[in-house]
């Protein structure tokens, strides 16, 4: 799971999306990590973006999950912009 400092704010979902990944339970990552998607894009903020990656480099076996294919391809196109 993605390191977090004390006082990062992500916003809501990406933690919740972060323990969906440790609990592997795709449906928990797609609904938690498509908030902190929309935080991502909302506030162009490069620092949500990074973490999404990090996240993304977790997905492991949950990324043979269509739902978390789609969710994988969505943060790299937020990365590429």
């Amino acid at each position: 799971m993605p390191r977090l400092r004390r006082g990062d704010d992500l916003g809501p979902g990406f933690l919740e999306a972060a323990v969906g990944v440790r609990r592997k339970d795709p449906e928990q990552v797609v609904a938690y990590a498509r908030e902190a998607l929309h935080l991502a894009r909302e506030s162009s903020s490069g620092y949500v973006a990074r973490r999404l990656q990090a996240l993304r480099s977790e997905f492991g076996p949950l990324a043979r999950d269509r739902r978390i294919a789609n969710l994988d391809a969505e943060i790299k196109a937020l990365s590429a912009t």
